[in-house]
Formats: C-alpha cells, structure tokens, sequence
C-alpha cells in the first residue's frame, strides 16, 4: 500500500499578523475596490517583516478572500479544520480562533458589511 496520509500540522505562523493583514486587505477593498494582492503585498510593512512561514499564510489566506472580492468563491466554505496546503506539500491549519476569526472577516466580504 503506497498511499499515505499526510499528516495535518498545525501551522508555525504568527496568527496575529494573518489576521491583521486580512483585516487591513478587507479594508483597503472597501475603500478601493481594489482586489489586486500583488499590488497590496508590494506595499504591506507586517508582510515584509514576517518570516517565510508568515508571508506563505499571509499570501494564502489573502488569495482566498481576493477570489471572495472577485467572485470566483460565493461562499466561505470553512469555518475550523479548513486545510491548507503549503507550496512545499504539507497540510496545515490555523488555530481554532484564528480560523473562526479568518472566516467571520471573510462572510463579511460577501455580506457587504462595513
């Protein structure tokens, strides 16, 4: 048997500046209407003084709710035990709070509140 489950871990990241950028993101779309990441991130301080592990969770958890400000995703499809999969393979998740945090931040982008 060949297959193997990859193990979940939870994620190394400072959750703070996860949040804190996601909720600076939504804000910036609010005002802007402006849902360009790569435009965002060029000038966001926390993500630059982040280490590697912070900047892939910034980037993904941003990524996630562009494809919210865009239209590509109607629903936030989690609310804990969301996975993610990291560039090099590996399955991670937030903690509790921070994911419930990620998410109720996300309904807002779809529910229009300000």
């Amino acid at each position: 048997m060949d297959h193997q489950e990859k193990d979940i871990t939870l994620w190394d990241i400072e959750n703070e500046n996860v949040i804190t950028a996601l909720e600076d993101f939504i804000e910036d779309w609010k005002v802007s209407h402006n849902s360009d990441l790569e435009e965002y991130l060029r000038s966001y301080t926390i993500y630059f003084k982040s280490d590697d592990a912070t900047k892939e969770a910034i980037r993904l958890v941003l990524s996630y709710a562009k494809e919210l400000m865009d239209g590509k995703r109607t629903t936030v499809d989690f609310y804990e035990n969301k996975i993610w999969e990291l560039s090099d393979g590996r399955r991670v998740r937030m903690a509790h709070y921070f994911e419930r945090s990620s998410a109720d931040l996300m309904r807002g982008i779809i529910s229009g509140e300000k």
